[in-house]
């Protein structure tokens, strides 16, 4: 009997969270995290990841994030500073 009344309220919060969320998106709300970088950040990424003179890690220092960060945004900048064989 108590599983049934905690599986019908759950429904009903699940119902209610739905619909917050959904009024939320209508007044132009949207949740989560913001972005670390935006697009501006990310041309000024990628410059500076153009001088093999500077890694990844120093870009990442600059910028104020992680080097995984930079990674995230840039899968490229993996092999942008490698040394070519």
């Amino acid at each position: 009997m108590f599983g049934a009344l905690a599986e019908f309220e759950r429904g009903l919060i699940r119902e209610r969270t739905q619909a917050g969320l959904a009024a939320a998106r209508r007044v132009g709300r949207t949740g989560g995290r913001p972005p670390k970088l935006i697009d501006d950040d990310l041309e000024a990424v990628r410059a500076m990841l153009g001088n093999p003179d500077i890694t990844v890690a120093e870009v990442a220092e600059r910028m104020g994030v992680s080097p995984a960060t930079l990674y995230r945004y840039l899968p490229a900048a993996r092999t942008a500073n490698s040394p070519s064989a």
